[in-house]
């Protein structure tokens, strides 16, 4: 939560974002989220168990990864600073696939033909 408000600044909060995807699952909905990375940040083991525990919750069935495509010192001026060193994305990415493994993970938008 607190990378999240940091990041977005908006009027509404996680849990906010949360519910709408609890709303949508129970009506059936396939729920695809973007994740926008950033090495040293996003992959860091605390943010690891934490999206494990968001994707479990809320049963996100896809994960598409977005680079931020930011400046790194500009974005850094203003994110909190981790307490601990990044594993790296290939990392990051096994361990969420790990521990779901149903979990699409990519960086494509997903279309079956039936929509």
């Amino acid at each position: 939560p607190e990378l999240y408000q940091a990041y977005y600044r908006g009027n509404y909060q996680l849990d906010d974002v949360a519910a709408s995807i609890d709303y949508a699952k129970s009506h059936g909905v396939y729920v695809s989220i973007n994740l926008l990375l950033f090495p040293g940040l996003t992959d860091t083991p605390d943010e690891i168990i934490a999206w494990q525990k968001f994707i479990k919750d809320h049963q996100i069935d896809m994960v598409q990864l977005r680079n931020l495509n930011v400046d790194p010192d500009d974005f850094c001026d203003f994110m909190p600073h981790p307490s601990e060193q990044g594993v790296g994305v290939k990392t990051f990415i096994e361990k969420l696939r790990q521990d779901s493994p149903n979990l699409v993970v990519g960086s494509f938008s997903r279309y079956d033909g039936n929509e």
